[in-house]
């Protein structure tokens, strides 16, 4: 199912403001950005084949059709695609095809963003205000972020040591050695029994053309 043209158009040009006016407080990713200029970047959201061509530079510019042949994909669900940028699993690299260099640079620049929203608070509420509220978002951020990888770790050493439900890094490693080993003993078993096939196979013989015998039946 995918969204109707007009919808879609619109939600792109929302999306265009609020990247720019994110990276106006984030002078590093915009510099990251500026030096990309020219290159053309088409994001497939799957299954829903809704692309997205996004022009680097700074600003970014976002359209629904290319204005030239893009110099990488990305095509991915929506949970690959932040998988992706934010470098975590070797199985996310399979959604990006083309300029792979230029996709591990426009990843890059996602993971080392530091928006100043201090910056941008202030313009609202004044310097102070958003520099207390900034300080505790920031305490905030960093007690979530811990509390995220313990409770994924601590879930992790349940389901694989105490419920037993799922094997563990080691099992699974040796599992695939054993499926290896076993995928190369098959080849060797079937070309071992190609030779025997070929060995024991009658071979035709050919008539002795000087046995007069062979000739009298022939005219026979």
């Amino acid at each position: 199912m995918s969204i109707p043209p007009t919808l879609f158009t619109a939600l792109l040009a929302a999306l265009e403001t609020l990247l720019n006016d994110a990276l106006k407080y984030d002078q590093a990713s915009a510099e990251g950005c500026r030096e990309l200029s020219g290159k053309l970047i088409a994001i497939e959201i799957v299954p829903h084949r809704q692309k997205i061509y996004v022009e680097l530079g700074f600003p970014l510019r976002l359209s629904s059709a290319p204005s030239k042949e893009p110099d990488a994909t990305l095509a991915a669900t929506p949970v690959q695609l932040r998988q992706f940028f934010e470098g975590q699993g070797n199985g996310s690299q399979d959604i990006a095809s083309g300029n792979r260099d230029l996709t591990d640079k426009l990843s890059a620049i996602y993971q080392q963003a530091e928006i100043d929203w201090e910056a941008k608070l202030a313009t609202f509420v004044g310097d102070l205000p958003a520099h207390f509220t900034g300080q505790r978002l920031r305490e905030l951020g960093k007690w979530l972020g811990h509390v995220k990888n313990s409770f994924w770790l601590d879930a992790e050493e349940y389901i694989h040591f105490e419920t037993g439900v799922l094997p563990s890094h080691q099992e699974m490693r040796q599992w695939f050695l054993d499926v290896d080993s076993l995928q190369a003993k098959s080849a060797q078993l079937e070309d071992r029994i190609s030779h025997l096939e070929s060995a024991v196979q009658p071979k035709p013989v050919s008539p002795d053309p000087s046995d007069p015998s062979g000739e009298q039946e022939q005219s026979a």
